[in-house]
């Protein structure tokens, strides 16, 4: 019986802190949010991380509010506690109480919010975009806020919560078309600032001459003999923007075209029937499109070389873009074995300046005046000779 008794006292040794424990019971905290002003914030853009004593780790996440003042239940008494409070998805306040009854409350005092404008220009940073949609949101995507430029390329203001850590910020983008999108980050916001931000894409205010070669075989363009063309300009909602006719040389020309992405679409005019069509994206200061009869792809042996590079080497050959963004394209060309550079035993020390010739050769090359064979040729000279290191 002694033996039965003194492992019943023991066990109850052991179990007495935890009886204690769970007499300590759990407590509420009813958080009530404000602005600094003594208004109060609206729940549904509440949420909140509270964390226990010391730890790093949040014990409890409330995803969203459900009212204002909001009660976090089910937290252990005797301990300390911190309560973030995210205005929108961004920190607003924090406070601290050590949680001794059953019912607590905790008042806290967020920032007034801010407002920010955006001035968006083009890359010559006074030219107005307009129509461009502007979102501004947080790092995690949670929240947003989007709206248009007007004709003076300027948003209305978005009324959103400041940055009040050093780390916090927004993201804005703008976008102009599905595939002209230029990020601008990161965005800072002080508690009841009016913030003037403007914004310079990398996109020029008018684009250079679009020029688009209409082709009857992979090698051949169309001629005066081969009946009257003529090529639509049509935006990315569909919508025709302008035409021109297309010349003795199978090329039709169009000027002033602001960035965005357009179809090309050619007609004969005898039986009025589409010709081919071509989709690009209108975003440099020069541009060369090609459309096929019937948009048919060419199965050649020849060099085909991507429109992209012939583009960048037009820009190059007009010094609106550096040797290394033309030197980068001539490696894509190398690397997918589209251009085949034969190997030299010479030795000729590099050269730090590339011939005029050459940027000439670039842009006849791009406006189809001459062969891609003998564009390749002229690029193999300089790797030869050392003048273009790849």
């Amino acid at each position: 019986m002694g033996y039965y008794h003194a492992v019943l006292g023991s066990l109850l040794i052991l179990l007495s802190p935890l009886v204690s424990y769970a007499d300590q019971g759990t407590g509420t905290i009813a958080v009530y949010v404000k602005y600094s002003n003594g208004d109060k914030a609206g729940f549904w853009a509440l949420n909140a991380k509270v964390y226990q004593d010391f730890s790093s780790t949040p014990y409890k996440i409330i995803d969203s509010f459900t009212s204002n003042p909001y009660n976090i239940s089910s937290l252990p008494l005797e301990h300390h506690y911190s309560v973030e409070v995210y205005l929108n998805r961004m920190y607003a306040t924090v406070g601290y109480l050590d949680l001794n009854t059953a019912q607590q409350e905790l008042d806290l005092a967020a920032p007034l919010p801010g407002g920010m404008r955006f001035h968006v220009f083009y890359n010559d940073g006074y030219t107005p975009i307009q129509n461009a949609t502007i979102s501004v949101g947080t790092p995690d995507g949670k929240f947003s806020s989007v709206d248009q430029t007007d004709l003076v390329g300027q948003t209305l203001r978005f009324w959103i919560e400041p940055t009040i850590r050093a780390t916090d910020y927004y993201n804005a983008n703008v976008t102009v078309s599905k595939d002209l999108v230029f990020p601008y980050s990161p965005v800072k916001l002080a508690p009841s600032a009016l913030e003037e931000i403007s914004v310079v894409t990398p996109w020029p205010p008018v684009n250079g001459l679009v020029t688009v070669d209409l082709f009857k075989t992979y090698s051949n363009k169309v001629t005066e003999s081969d009946r009257n063309f003529v090529v639509d300009l049509y935006d990315d909602k569909g919508q025709k923007v302008d035409e021109s006719s297309v010349d003795y040389r199978g090329e039709a020309f169009f000027s002033n075209i602001k960035v965005g992405d357009y179809t090309f679409r050619a007609f004969n005019l005898n039986d009025h029937l589409e010709w081919g069509n071509s989709n690009a994206t209108i975003s440099g200061p020069a541009t060369v499109i090609q459309i096929f009869q019937n948009n048919q792809s060419y199965n050649t042996s020849s060099i085909v070389i991507p429109l992209w590079v012939k583009n960048t080497a037009m820009w190059w050959s007009h010094d609106q873009i550096d040797d290394s963004d033309f030197i980068k394209g001539i490696q894509f060309l190398i690397q997918n074995g589209i251009m085949k550079i034969p190997q030299t035993h010479s030795y000729h020390p590099p050269s730090n300046q590339i011939p005029s010739w050459i940027k000439i050769t670039a842009g006849w090359w791009a406006t189809g005046k001459i062969s891609d064979e003998d564009f390749v040729k002229g690029i193999q000279f300089l790797i030869q000779n050392g003048i273009m290191k790849i």
